[in-house]
């Protein structure tokens, strides 16, 4: 198992107030944190690197989480990571 400084967490919300918190909170515990504020910032996010964890808000204007999710799905390098 990673410890908490090596595992890298995107942040995928429209409310910068909402990924300021989340990022604080994680950074406090260690965590790496690649804050982004729409779906568009979080495809190049990924496409540089493939984080740990996403942590996605499903309710964002444009490109929705559910379809960024369907979007990274396709992608075959996008395959480990995981959804609930």
């Amino acid at each position: 198992m990673k410890e908490a400084k090596d595992v890298e967490i995107l942040i995928v919300d429209d409310s910068t107030t909402n990924v300021v918190l989340i990022e604080a909170v994680l950074s406090e515990m260690g965590y790496k944190i690649i804050p982004t504020l729409n779906a568009k910032e979080a495809y190049k996010a990924i496409n540089k690197n493939i984080p740990d964890l996403i942590l996605l808000d499903l309710l964002m204007p444009r490109i929705s989480g559910y379809d960024f999710l369907k979007e990274i799905k396709k992608n075959d390098k996008n395959q480990k990571i995981f959804r609930l």
